[in-house]
């Protein structure tokens, strides 16, 4: 038996049990309460939804939703405040409350339509508005009128899984910042943040039930993976932990994702091709101006095993769900949570006087991770499927990046020292020449 979160003692003790018997199809909601309620279904099924009406909370207006039943031992918690609905999947469904206070006439009460378009709520059954039975008092509900203007009706939903990363949180920021035409949920597998669901994409992606209540509670039109195994020396040795997370998991989440007719965006790599440098190649030219770099559709031939992983998720996602939509990128720096991309590295090092031994022999292209992520909102805004490069316009060495990172925050390159992958000796063989074309989006 599963324990209960320490911090839910904080809403009992119980003060009132109450037990509620409905129709198929039958919806109640969305009932704002100052008390917190403990909601259980002891006959049939429902889906039962949870609203975040407390205009200070990070997600306001948010709902999330699970599947309950008799059989499967799920409960959910209402906060306080928060608004409260579900539609009964079953004839003569029951659920039972527990709930942190008595029935009040005195108290004002509160509800929000279940149809409302600012909260959207993806009920599962076909023309809610038509099909559901609803009381008099429910129906009767008018449609929330905002003072904030920007929080629009009909927001679609995005998922990002990895939104602590240094792509996922760059997205998660960047979207929530300035797209409010949509509601971003993030995930993350070992940090404990505001607004992220816990997810472990090793784990939990190949375990039915945990996509399952994921994917209920979330409802997302657009699944972002940003999540990864990135650690290319590592992926060498840990084979079989590369490919479960890098492919298998993956593959899974679309595979899941297409049933629901869910929008799939997964992030590659340059480093499914391995070509040789051009010879007498200058370092820090525009692609775009010469018209240069790998292409979509140019031979892959992955240097190391991290490469090769990421091509296999490819070709099984263009063949299990061809609508996903793969970015292959390389180099991602900027601003992000965990600040670890190599810009944050080399600025380090050099404030604190440590060397720094740089390839000068390895040609790709630095990315911007705002850029990537203004570019694959574009992609998705059109419905784009299939694969992309998306990378910042200058080819370099890892090398001549750090000193160009060292004269813009004008720093001593003394420090960074240059090194050919033959010298380095690095246990997972690098691309020579991994620059992108960025033609096919352009």
């Amino acid at each position: 038996m599963n324990a209960y979160p320490e911090d839910i003692t904080k809403y009992f003790p119980v003060q009132q049990v109450t037990w509620s018997s409905n129709h198929k199809n039958s919806v109640r909601g969305i009932h704002i309460s100052p008390y917190a309620k403990l909601l259980t279904c002891v006959r049939g099924s429902v889906y039962d939804v949870v609203v975040d009406m407390r205009p200070d909370s990070p997600s306001y207006l948010q709902w999330a939703a699970v599947h309950l039943t008799s059989t499967n031992g799920l409960q959910i918690l209402i906060p306080s405040d928060c608004g409260h609905g579900y539609l009964a999947l079953e004839e003569d469904a029951a659920v039972i409350y527990c709930q942190g206070g008595f029935f009040d006439k005195s108290i004002p009460q509160h509800s929000a339509s279940v149809f409302d378009p600012i909260l959207s709520i993806a009920w599962p059954i076909k023309n809610p508005e038509e099909n559901v039975l609803i009381s008099s008092k429910d129906k009767m509900v008018e449609y929330l009128n905002l003072p904030d203007k920007r929080i629009i009706p009909h927001r679609k939903r995005i998922l990002i899984i990895g939104s602590t990363g240094q792509v996922g949180s760059t997205f998660f920021h960047t979207i929530k910042k300035n797209y409010p035409e949509f509601i971003v949920i993030g995930t993350t597998h070992n940090l404990k943040k505001p607004q992220r669901l816990s997810f472990d994409l090793e784990s939990d992606a190949m375990d039915p039930l945990k996509m399952k209540l994921l994917l209920d509670a979330c409802s997302p039109h657009v699944i972002i993976i940003a999540a990864a195994f990135t650690n290319v020396n590592l992926c060498e040795s840990q084979t079989e932990k590369t490919n479960k997370i890098n492919c298998e998991a993956v593959v899974q989440i679309a595979k899941l994702g297409k049933e629901r007719n869910i929008k799939i965006i997964v992030f590659s790599t340059d480093l499914v091709f391995n070509s040789p440098n051009p010879e007498n190649f200058p370092n820090c030219i525009n692609t775009i101006e010469k018209d240069i770099g790998l292409r979509e559709d140019s031979p892959t031939n992955p240097p190391n095993y991290y490469g090769l992983s990421k091509l296999k998720s490819e070709k099984a996602l263009l063949c299990e769900v061809p609508t996903s939509l793969i970015i292959r990128t390389s180099r991602i720096f900027g601003p992000e949570e965990v600040k670890k991309n190599f810009a944050n590295q080399v600025v380090q090092n050099l404030l604190t006087g440590k060397e720094m031994t740089l390839l000068s022999d390895e040609l790709s292209c630095p990315t911007y991770n705002k850029d990537l992520c203004e570019a694959v909102m574009l992609l998705i805004k059109k419905d784009c499927s299939g694969i992309y490069h998306i990378v910042g316009p200058e080819v370099m060495s890892k090398y001549q990046w750090g000193l160009k990172i060292a004269e813009y925050f004008k720093l001593d390159s003394k420090w960074l020292i240059s090194k050919s992958s033959d010298e380095l000796k690095l246990l997972a063989l690098r691309g020579k020449f991994t620059a992108l074309s960025t033609h096919k989006f352009r």
